[in-house]
């Protein structure tokens, strides 16, 4: 499972603020495999 989130060429701030909001509001990168 993956996101991939595009955007215009040279508008990474776009691209990095919707990561950002998406991180916010979801633990995603807080959640690790049990070993």
């Amino acid at each position: 499972i993956g996101l991939q989130i595009l955007g215009d060429a040279y508008d990474e701030e776009t691209i990095l603020r919707v990561a950002y909001a998406y991180e916010q509001a979801t633990d995603w990168h807080l959640r690790r495999p049990q070993l």
